[in-house]
C-alpha cells in the first residue's frame, strides 16, 4: 500500500527490505547514514535490506542478517555495531 502511494506521488522507494516483519529505520546526517532494523517478534528473523546511501546515492546491499527474537540492530558503513536480543555466548564470540 505505501509503494502504491508514493508512485502517486511521483516517489520512489529508497529502501527495499526481504522480511515484511522487520521494521526498518534509515537515517542520514548527509555524511553516513545508520539503518535500525527492529524484529518486535519472538522468533528469529532473517533479513536483507538494499538502501539508496543518502550521501552518496549508491545503492548499498546489507547481505543477509539474522536478528534474534526481540532484538535491534544498528548497521552502518558495512557492519552491523549494535545489536540487542543476543545471549551473552554470541556476544564473546
Amino acid at each position: 500500500m505505501l509503494t502504491n502511494a508514493l508512485t502517486a506521488m511521483s516517489l520512489q522507494r529508497r529502501l527495499h527490505c526481504s522480511n515484511p516483519n522487520i521494521w526498518t529505520s534509515l537515517c542520514s546526517d548527509g555524511l553516513h547514514c545508520m539503518l535500525f532494523l527492529m524484529n518486535l517478534f519472538t522468533a528469529p528473523q532473517t533479513v536483507s535490506v538494499t538502501f539508496c546511501d543518502p550521501a552518496t546515492g549508491q545503492w548499498i546491499h546489507t547481505g543477509e542478517l539474522c536478528l534474534p527474537g526481540i532484538s535491534t540492530c544498528a548497521w552502518i558503513d558495512g557492519k552491523v555495531v549494535y545489536q540487542t536480543g543476543m545471549n551473552n555466548e554470541s556476544e564473546k564470540a
